[in-house]
């Protein structure tokens, strides 16, 4: 009897072992964003988070590359980074900021391996006034108006 007990927990200590290898060993499918809004300002960085995972959507803790940031074909401006720090865990967790304003656009993250991700559409707004600047204006007559 005890040896059925003891063949049956170490059929069940294999069984697990096995799983836990097997989720460990998971490729990159393919990635997942979140913390986007439905708008960002320009020019001001904002907080996102690119998870790698696999075809059950599932963390893939042992991705620790990088991967390209581009916006859609529509976006004439900057992505800053182009480039990600190293993942973690299969997480990155960054500030990115895109320096014109656009609507309907999209983050696109890129591991050069064949898995990408887009980001949810988002617009890009522009941020308060810093400062106003005026042309020179030449010579006026006191008491008249005048435009500028």
């Amino acid at each position: 009897m005890k040896s059925k007990v003891f063949l049956i927990n170490l059929l069940i200590l294999w069984v697990l072992f096995g799983v836990v290898q097997k989720a460990d060993a998971a490729e990159v499918d393919h990635f997942i964003f979140t913390g986007l809004g439905a708008s960002e300002e320009a020019g001001e960085p904002f907080s996102i988070t690119i998870t790698a995972v696999d075809t059950a959507s599932q963390k893939v803790t042992s991705f620790t590359g990088t991967v390209d940031l581009t916006v859609n074909t529509d976006y004439d401006g900057v992505v800053s980074p182009a480039t990600t720090e190293n993942f973690d865990s299969g997480v990155w967790t960054g500030n990115v900021s895109l320096d014109k304003i656009a609507t309907d656009i999209y983050l696109t993250c890129d591991d050069g391996a064949g898995h990408t991700a887009n980001s949810s559409i988002f617009d890009v707004t522009p941020g308060a006034a810093t400062t106003l600047v005026f042309d020179q204006i030449g010579p006026q007559i006191s008491g008249e108006d005048f435009s500028i």
